[in-house]
């Protein structure tokens, strides 16, 4: 069962690092102010990503919300592959793409925040 989990928990790492991109992102562009709101994003996402119960049993205004949500679709295929033993294809194959599309809208929006941050000055010049 081991090696069905793993793609889920690649997803999730994968996930995890276009947050960390995001909110470098923002630290860079709004300095450390922004720092104390960053801390709680994963809070924000946890209910959302079904982690301790299945997506049915959210309200069903929060579903669509949870459904777009990577981290939910790598919490359901690891429920699925627990629950009957077998891997989840829909499962990873749609958490991996809105994982590819949030990556690569991270990795835009990062430079715009770095660009805007390097011509306020707020970067510290190395020469």
């Amino acid at each position: 069962m081991l090696l069905t989990l793993i793609p889920f928990v690649l997803n999730l790492a994968l996930f995890a690092l276009t947050i960390g991109i995001v909110v470098t992102g923002l630290i860079f562009r709004y300095t450390t102010k922004f720092q104390t709101i960053t801390w709680s994003i994963a809070s924000l996402l946890m209910p959302l990503s079904c982690v301790f119960y299945p997506l049915r049993s959210l309200p069903s205004f929060l579903r669509p919300m949870a459904w777009i949500l990577p981290t939910t679709q790598s919490f359901e295929g690891m429920r699925q592959a627990i629950e009957s033993g077998g891997f989840s294809t829909s499962h990873f194959n749609w958490g991996l793409a809105m994982n590819l599309i949030y990556f690569i809208v991270a990795v835009v929006l990062f430079q715009r925040l770095f660009e805007s941050a390097r011509s306020r000055g707020l970067l510290v010049k190395m020469e």
